[in-house]
């Protein structure tokens, strides 16, 4: 008997064989989670020479949105360029894939790079080919050397207008749009008055690209009328250079 009271006593003392009882394990207060990444900004053109910024946005689970510091990338360094703070920057024409991370999310966002056309160019040309009436007389081939015209545009977005004055005598409003390459194409009507007759040019086939070294390159056309005679001729051109 007494060995018995005595394996009691040790163990209720000792607490051997079984363990107090205990609450429930704390849990730690967790925040929203976020659940997707978007990039917005203000235009997905970005014009060469005029950076612009993208924003990171975060949405999370509680229905909450915020901008967020998110690491970037450009899939097209040729053409959009990226910094860490989402600055863009275009170096060069057509379309580049720029991409967010953050929190294990991802955001992608197609960004156009275009050249800039808009300002008023003083354009230099030269007449490369000539096929016109012979009894129109030789003032419209036969000029030397280079002419100085003006090229006024605007720009929204890929699209142009304005008007171009070829610098001897012939002006009117053109309109265009500048392709994924980069090329402006435009097109228009001038008008002319020589001596008592009024003539109509059709300008057409304008391709100009931006170059590094000459400014604003390329050729274009021109279909000349005498109203009122409806007779014509053409007469081509090359943009020797093109400079704002």
């Amino acid at each position: 008997m007494r060995r018995i009271i005595l394996c009691a006593l040790l163990v209720s003392s000792c607490g051997g064989g079984s363990s107090s009882p205990s609450g429930p394990t704390p849990t730690t207060p967790t925040g929203p989670t976020l659940v997707s990444l978007s990039i917005t900004a203000s235009t997905f053109t970005v014009l060469m020479g005029t950076p612009q910024t993208a924003t990171a946005t975060g949405r999370y689970s509680d229905g909450s949105s915020r901008a967020v510091t998110a690491t970037w990338s450009s899939g097209a360094n040729e053409i959009i360029t990226v910094d860490n703070t989402g600055r863009l920057t275009a170096v060069g024409a057509g379309m580049a894939t720029v991409v967010a991370s953050f929190g294990g999310q991802t955001a992608s966002a197609e960004f156009r790079g275009l050249p800039d056309f808009s300002g008023r160019w003083v354009v230099e040309w030269r007449i490369i080919g000539c096929d016109v009436p012979a009894r129109w007389g030789d003032g419209f081939c036969n000029v030397e050397g280079t002419i100085d015209g003006t090229l006024t545009l605007t720009r929204t977005d890929d699209r142009v207008s304005g008007t171009y004055d070829n610098g001897v005598g012939w002006e009117g409003s053109v309109t265009g749009q500048v392709a994924i390459d980069g090329t402006l194409s435009i097109s228009g009507r001038l008008g002319s008055q020589r001596s008592t007759q009024s003539w109509t040019a059709d300008l057409n086939q304008w391709r100009t690209r931006l170059s590094s070294t000459a400014g604003m390159t390329g050729n274009y056309r021109e279909t000349l009328t005498l109203v009122g005679d409806n007779s014509q001729g053409t007469v081509s051109f090359e943009v020797v250079s093109g400079r704002r």
